[in-house]
């Protein structure tokens, strides 16, 4: 098949994607080799509703827009 739309967007991409359990909470490391955790409290105002309208990254995500 065609796979399934995650989003759409009218002007570029995706362009990096993470799995992870809400219970685990979501992780990355920055160029300086530093790792960063975000809890499920952390995460849960940025769970959104189906067609909502999208929000800013939150504070400390990767400036380039990839976890890895």
């Amino acid at each position: 098949g065609k796979g399934v739309r995650l989003q759409k967007y009218k002007d570029g991409g995706v362009l990096d994607l993470k799995t992870f359990t809400l219970a685990g909470g979501l992780s990355w490391q920055d160029s300086a080799d530093r790792t960063f955790i975000k809890s499920r409290e952390e995460l849960i105002e940025w769970i959104g509703a189906r067609a909502s309208a999208g929000r800013m990254v939150p504070k400390g995500f990767p400036r380039t827009g990839k976890f890895g």
